[in-house]
C-alpha cells in the first residue's frame, strides 16, 4: 500500500484543532501516535478515514496552515457559559442548509421570484404589535386563534404551512441530515435562521419539546422580519440579553398570546389548560406569556416548565416513525417540491437533486410519488 508523505508538524497542528475527536481517532487508528511522531505514515485510505472522522476536506492535510473555522452566523445564549464553540453537528447542519439555500435561490431567481417584501422590513425599535400585524398579513393568519383550530398542535401545523406558503423554508429535524447517530443538542441550540431576501430558511431542533417549538418558530419568523441570521439557545423560552433576541421574543409572545386579549379574560380564566385551549397554544407558551406580563413569578414559571419537560407532558409523537412521514419536515416540504420540479424540468440534474435532498434514487422516486398523490 502506498503511504502518504505527510508534514508531521502540520498533521499535529491539524489534529490539535479537533481535541474532541482525539479519543475517536485513537480508538480507530492504533498507529496514530506513530503518524504523529513521524515514525510511520498513513495510507491514502487511512488518511481519508481520518478526514471523514474530523469532518474536514482531504486537502487540509496538505495546506501550509490550518484554515480558521468560522461559524457563519451569530449565536445567542441567555446564559454566559464561556466562549461559544459550535459542535460539528451544528456546523454541518448550518452548512447543509446554506448549500440548499444557494441552490434553491438560483432556481427561484430563474423562475422570476422577486425579493420577499417582509425580509428586513423592521428593526428592533419597531412597534411589537405593528410587527405582529405585518406577520399576520403576509402569512395570512389574521384569524390564527379561530375556533376551527381545535388544538395547539393543529395551530402549529397550520402556522408551519402558512409560513412556507409565504416563501419561507422551514426545516424541523433532530439529527444531522438522516444520520440517526448524530443527534442535535437542545442544550446547544433550539433553532437557527439563515436570512435571505429570496430564500430565507428556518431550522427548528426537533429534540426540543413539541409544546415549545411553536414559540421557537415565531421567534425565528421575527428574525426574518428583522433580516438577521442567527442561531440561538432560547433556554426556557427566555431571550438572550440582546436587543435582537428580546425583540423576537416579544413578537413571538404577542403573536401567539395577544396581551390585550389575555388581560381581558385573565380575571375569569386563570387555568393553564383553559387558556391554552382558548389561544390554541401549549401550556408552556401560556406560562411564558404570563411571566412576560408579570402575572406569575419567574420561580413559578421555571417550576412549571421543568415539570412539563421532565415528565414529558404536552409532548406529542414526532411526525411519524416512517421515513416518508418525517422527510417533509427534515427537508422542508416547499424545498422538496422545488427541487423535484427543477429535476423534472431539467433545470438541475437528478444527481444534484439526490444530493440536495440527501436521498438515494429509489428513495427519491418513492417519496415524490407519494408526495404528489
Amino acid at each position: 500500500m502506498v503511504k502518504v508523505d505527510l508534514n508531521t508538524e502540520h498533521f499535529k497542528r491539524l489534529i490539535t484543532h479537533y481535541p474532541h475527536r482525539v479519543d475517536d481517532l485513537n480508538a480507530r487508528f492504533h498507529r496514530l501516535n506513530y503518524w504523529l511522531d513521524g515514525s510511520d505514515k498513513p495510507t491514502f485510505n487511512q488518511l481519508g478515514q481520518v478526514a471523514h472522522l474530523l469532518n474536514i476536506p482531504f486537502g487540509y492535510f496538505f495546506l501550509a496552515e490550518v484554515p480558521e473555522q468560522v461559524f457563519p452566523i451569530p449565536h445567542y445564549r441567555n446564559e454566559k457559559a464561556g466562549q461559544f464553540e459550535p459542535s460539528d453537528e451544528l456546523k454541518d447542519t448550518v452548512k447543509t442548509l446554506l448549500t440548499r439555500q444557494e441552490y434553491v435561490k438560483d432556481i427561484l431567481i430563474d423562475y422570476g421570484q422577486m425579493s420577499l417584501p417582509f425580509v428586513g422590513s423592521v428593526n428592533t425599535s419597531a412597534d411589537v404589535k405593528e410587527t405582529v400585524l405585518s406577520i399576520r398579513k403576509y402569512l395570512k393568519i389574521e384569524q390564527f386563534n379561530a375556533k376551527e383550530l381545535s388544538t395547539w398542535n393543529e395551530s402549529f401545523r397550520y402556522l408551519l404551512e402558512q409560513t412556507e406558503n409565504a416563501g419561507i423554508f422551514v426545516v424541523i429535524n433532530g439529527i444531522v441530515g438522516n444520520n440517526t447517530h448524530r443527534k442535535l443538542s437542545i442544550d446547544e441550540f433550539r433553532g437557527f435562521v439563515l436570512n435571505d431576501k429570496i430564500a430565507p430558511f428556518i431550522f427548528i431542533n426537533n429534540n426540543d419539546a413539541k409544546s415549545a417549538q411553536i414559540f421557537t418558530l415565531v421567534h425565528e419568523i421575527a428574525h426574518i422580519w428583522l433580516g438577521k441570521s442567527a442561531s440561538f439557545e432560547l433556554r426556557d423560552l427566555q431571550a438572550a440579553d440582546n436587543a435582537i433576541e428580546i425583540f423576537c421574543n416579544k413578537v413571538a409572545a404577542e403573536l401567539l398570546v395577544p396581551e390585550d386579549e389575555l388581560l381581558k379574560i385573565y380575571d375569569t380564566i386563570k387555568d393553564y389548560d383553559k387558556l391554552a385551549y382558548y389561544f390554541k397554544v401549549s401550556r408552556i407558551v401560556i406560562a411564558r406569556r404570563l411571566l412576560d406580563l408579570k402575572l406569575i413569578a419567574k420561580e413559578e414559571f421555571v417550576n412549571f416548565y421543568n415539570e412539563i419537560i421532565i415528565k414529558g407532558k404536552d409532548q406529542t409523537k414526532k411526525p411519524g416513525g416512517d421515513y416518508y412521514n418525517t422527510a417533509p419536515y427534515r427537508l422542508s416540504r416547499r424545498f422538496g417540491e422545488i427541487i423535484y420540479n427543477a429535476a423534472k424540468s431539467g433545470r438541475i440534474t437528478y444527481r444534484e437533486a439526490f444530493r440536495l435532498t440527501d436521498m438515494k434514487p429509489d428513495t427519491f422516486d418513492k417519496y415524490f410519488k407519494k408526495f404528489q398523490k
